[in-house]
C-alpha cells in the first residue's frame, strides 16, 4: 500500500509539473499576443524546454524566499532534486500508457528495466524466469532510483530554514 501511494504521489508531482509547463507556456503565448508579437504563429508546440526550467526554478526560489546570491548554492541541489523525481516518474508513466522514448519518436536506443520489463510483458508467453527477472531488476532499478531522490531531498534539506522546509514540501520538492 505504501508503494501504491508513493507512485501515485509521483505520478500527482509529474502531472503537477507537466501543467505548470504547459501554463507557463500558454502565459507566454498569451504576453506574446498582447504585445503584439505574431512571431509563435508558425512555432506552436514548440517551446523552450530550457526558458520554462529557468522559469519554474525562478519561481521556486521567490516561494522559498531565498536571495540570488543564497540561489547559487540551493539551485543546484533544487535541480537535483527535480531531475530525480523526473527520472522515477518516467519509468512509471511508461507503464500507464506512456511508450516512454519509443513513443516520443527519440532516436535513444537505450534499454531500461522498465522497458525490458515492458517489452517481455508484450510477449505472448513470456517464461515466468524471464519474469522474475525483468521485475527484480525493475524493483531493484526503482529503490536505487528512490535512494537518490531520498539522498538529493536530503542534501537540499539541509540548506534550507524551516520556513523554507515547510515551503519546500508544499511545493512539492520535499516529503
Amino acid at each position: 500500500m505504501n508503494t501504491f501511494i508513493k507512485s501515485l504521489s509521483l505520478l500527482v508531482v509529474t502531472a503537477v509539473f507537466t501543467s505548470v509547463t504547459v501554463d507557463i507556456s500558454a502565459q507566454e503565448r498569451d504576453r506574446n499576443r498582447d504585445r503584439g508579437n505574431r512571431e509563435d504563429r508558425g512555432n506552436r508546440g514548440n517551446f523552450d524546454r530550457s526558458q520554462i526550467m529557468e522559469r519554474i526554478m525562478e519561481r521556486y526560489r521567490e516561494n522559498l524566499g531565498i536571495s540570488v546570491a543564497e540561489w547559487k548554492v540551493v539551485q543546484p541541489k533544487v535541480q537535483a532534486v527535480m531531475d530525480n523525481r523526473i527520472s522515477g516518474a518516467s519509468g512509471m508513466m511508461s507503464f500507464f500508457g506512456g511508450r516512454g522514448s519509443r513513443g516520443r519518436g527519440d532516436s535513444s536506443t537505450e534499454k531500461t528495466p522498465t522497458s525490458e520489463l515492458r517489452d517481455l510483458l508484450e510477449k505472448e508467453n513470456p517464461a515466468k524466469g524471464e519474469i522474475k527477472a525483468k521485475l527484480a531488476a525493475y524493483r531493484a532499478d526503482r529503490k536505487a532510483r528512490e535512494a537518490k531522490l531520498k539522498k538529493a531531498q536530503e542534501d537540499l534539506r539541509q540548506l534550507l530554514t524551516l520556513k523554507q522546509e515547510a515551503q519546500a514540501v508544499l511545493s512539492g520538492l520535499l516529503n
